[in-house]
């Protein structure tokens, strides 16, 4: 820079005037790439969210048979974020060739004017001057014309190194109203059911009927094969032997509704969570809301309720009683609580309970620990000793 000076002020200072044009594409596009930027980073956010979801509620997906509805909302956000990509992309470029072509102008110009200079005898310009500055400049010019690069990239990246990472629609009417319930027995069969796993015998031979309505509690210490009987009943683990059918066929994902200590939520509404993105009513999901009790608990509004970071905002009786709406709304025969009071303080373990209790379907509640008054009051049978020829009272 400072032998460029020291050859001819004048033409350098020219130069440098124009090189600093090639800056004015970058710093005049700057506000509208921040926005294009940002439109893509929240599209690529939400597309990571659904991703997260179908990963992680994937088994209620299935279970609900909502994963038309849910592939659908996921090909709606990755067209979403792939189109705000191309957007923000196609700008950068322009950005870049806009610079580029006023860096190319910016090289010639000094020198055309270098020529009227040379021409006309102003400020000492000489055709060694011309030369000079001309393969001097390049270097000048090329470090400018990086700048611009680097700033257009800067800017882009702006905002996502602002956003945080996310951790680790078209909507397809897939799902009817609730129907009344069939008028024949919806009887729950398990016939001389095993399960092995690693050469241990976990259950043998075992057998269990439950009628309509009817509810049981599987109870005893750690590893008898409380859990693995759900997991085998929900198609988890295949059995080694035997059978599991309701109402005289095979049991399949749509008979039953499992409920964990660990509830999966998606990102979504409360209606949403409920719905799947199904297709039901507002009195439909009023009446769920009410049987569950989230409708005094969430306010009027409870449906638009935005439940966020896998019911961060929620209680865990609160998200269990979601689970317990899912299947509520679409008449679940058959539901399975996994040591739902876990987690749960006494209060809200209750509540779970009494609401278990009062359902109309086949339940079977596996737990370490239970209610003996209330499962007397309602009726409920205990059942102990799993690992053996057959469930006993």
């Amino acid at each position: 820079m400072i032998v460029l000076l020291k050859l001819n002020f004048v033409l350098s200072l020219i130069y440098l005037l124009f090189s600093l044009i090639s800056l004015l594409p970058s710093a005049f596009g700057r506000n509208k790439l921040t926005r294009q930027t940002e439109k893509w980073t929240h599209a690529n956010a939400d597309l990571m969210l659904i991703i997260k979801d179908l990963f992680r509620g994937r088994f209620d997906i299935i279970n609900f048979g909502a994963g038309p509805a849910f592939y659908a909302r996921f090909n709606n956000k990755l067209n979403l974020e792939e189109a705000e990509y191309e957007r923000m992309n196609t700008y950068q470029y322009w950005i870049q060739f806009v610079s580029w072509s006023f860096a190319i102008f910016a090289y010639l110009s000094p020198i055309f004017i270098g020529i009227i200079f040379l021409r006309n005898g102003w400020f000492g310009v000489t055709k060694g001057i011309i030369v000079t500055l001309t393969l001097t400049a390049d270097s000048v010019i090329s470090g400018i014309r990086q700048l611009t690069q680097i700033q257009t990239k800067i800017v882009s990246t702006e905002k996502l190194r602002r956003v945080p990472i996310v951790k680790n629609v078209f909507l397809t009417p897939n799902a009817k109203e609730s129907q009344p319930a069939a008028k024949d027995p919806k009887t729950l069969a398990i016939n001389n059911l095993s399960v092995q796993r690693d050469q241990h015998v976990i259950f043998n031979h075992l057998n269990l009927t439950l009628a309509p309505g009817e509810k049981i509690i599987v109870t005893g210490p750690s590893g008898i094969g409380k859990s693995t009987l759900l997991k085998t009943i929900t198609g988890r683990i295949k059995p080694t032997n035997g059978s599991i059918r309701f109402q005289g066929r095979p049991i399949t994902t749509g008979d039953f509704v499992l409920v964990s200590q660990d509830v999966w939520l998606f990102n979504a509404t409360l209606r949403e969570n409920i719905t799947l993105y199904q297709n039901y009513s507002d009195e439909t999901l009023h009446h769920i809301l009410n049987l569950v009790g989230l409708d005094r608990e969430l306010g009027s509004n409870a449906l638009e309720t935005h439940i966020r970071d896998n019911g961060s905002n929620l209680s865990g009786g609160q998200a269990q009683r979601i689970a317990i709406a899912r299947g509520l709304l679409r008449q679940s025969p058959i539901f399975l609580f996994d040591e739902i009071s876990a987690n749960l303080d006494d209060a809200n373990a209750y509540k779970i309970r009494k609401l278990m209790y009062s359902l109309p379907s086949i339940v079977i509640e596996v737990a370490h620990h239970y209610d003996s008054a209330l499962a007397k009051e309602n009726g409920i049978h205990v059942k102990k000793n799993l690992l053996g020829a057959s469930l006993t009272s």
